[in-house]
């Protein structure tokens, strides 16, 4: 079963406005927030069961040559409401209750006022949002990593791409909307029809593509997709030999995409 990593980059207002108390010389002091950190760890039981939201695992580590903190976030999700029944002084009632359960993340802070969020499968992404407050309620403000039509069309122009979605198309005579399309990479004669047919025409809101990436003096390519639906990357964790060089291409994958921006 392929492993897949659900991302989402930020970056903090410490960026732009160094705060005296976390900030020095334009470096987040890392040592305070994870001090900050430990005083909102998340409870567990004896048991090992999770009772609150909160942080664990706290980390302090360098990352590709940056200073980082790694921690898990204990998040607070909803699979929605349900009925139950009970009986009670001689008849049957019905209860509704909302299923709660808790979930987690791994978070990576950098020296340079980033943040990258990341799940482990699909379904717990439903928790970026209070993720990110989480991260907020330290003292925060966190602005995403925008994947928009001027950032997919600066990576499409640069790297090569395996498949892509053209949204909100505007074309004469055409009453397609959204098209989605896959090409050979390593045919570079033959472009995409559709391609051609829509660029002009409507915005690029996701892309596959191939990151070139130097690992141990060897280089390789990485598939990364992207959508702009909630700021979204996914990144195939098996495409890589272990957790410390998969955590050092994530930095530089964001390094990449900020520069591209």
């Amino acid at each position: 079963m392929t492993s897949y990593r659900y991302l989402y980059m930020y970056k903090l207002n410490t960026a732009e406005q160094p705060d005296l108390f976390f900030s020095e010389d334009f470096k987040l002091k890392l040592e305070v927030i994870a001090e900050k950190m430990e005083e909102n760890r998340a409870p567990i039981n004896t048991n090992g069961r999770v009772e609150g939201e909160g942080f664990g695992k706290i980390e302090l580590l360098t990352i590709a040559d940056k200073h980082c903190i790694r921690s898990i976030c204990i998040s607070l999700s909803s699979l929605g409401n349900y009925n139950e029944a009970f009986f009670q002084q001689g008849d049957f009632i019905t209860e509704r209750k909302q299923h709660k359960y808790y979930t987690k993340s791994t978070l990576i802070l950098t020296e340079d006022s980033e943040v990258i969020i990341m799940f482990d499968n699909s379904i717990e992404e439903k928790a970026k949002s209070k993720v990110k407050a989480q991260i907020e309620q330290l003292g925060f403000e966190a602005t995403s990593l925008q994947i928009n039509d001027p950032l997919i069309r600066n990576i499409k122009d640069k790297y090569p791409w395996r498949a892509a979605t053209f949204n909100k198309i505007v074309k004469h005579g055409d009453n397609t909307r959204r098209v989605s399309f896959e090409i050979d990479p390593a045919n570079d004669q033959d472009r995409s029809l559709i391609d051609d047919q829509y660029r002009e025409h409507g915005e690029l809101a996701h892309i596959k593509f191939e990151l070139p990436y130097n690992s141990n003096g060897v280089e390789t390519y990485k598939t990364v997709t992207l959508y702009s639906n909630g700021n979204r990357i996914v990144v195939n964790e098996e495409e890589f030999s272990d957790p410390q060089n998969f955590n050092e291409f994530i930095i530089y994958l964001m390094k990449q995409l900020q520069s591209l921006s």
